[in-house]
């Protein structure tokens, strides 16, 4: 008989086998102290210039003004 908690197991092993490694030292540092590596990610990337033509929810912008100008419309509830 097929027990269903071995299959899940097996399955898990498998898809945490199949995941990158953390190659930057210091994010590795932060998940072992358990931070979470998603949120490491994300705050590693704050900072980092925007390239244009650049989408952001199906939305492009071609230059850096056109997009300053969306937000501010956004933000002013225009």
């Amino acid at each position: 008989m097929n027990d269903i908690f071995d299959d899940t197991l097996n399955q898990l092993d498998a898809l945490c086998n199949s995941v990158k490694p953390i190659s930057n030292p210091y994010v590795a540092n932060l998940v072992a102290m358990g931070y979470d590596r998603q949120d490491c990610e994300n705050v590693a990337a704050v900072g980092q210039d925007a390239t244009y033509p650049r989408t952001i929810h199906g939305k492009v912008f071609q230059t850096e003004q056109e997009y300053k100008d969306a937000l501010h419309e956004f933000l002013n509830g225009q």
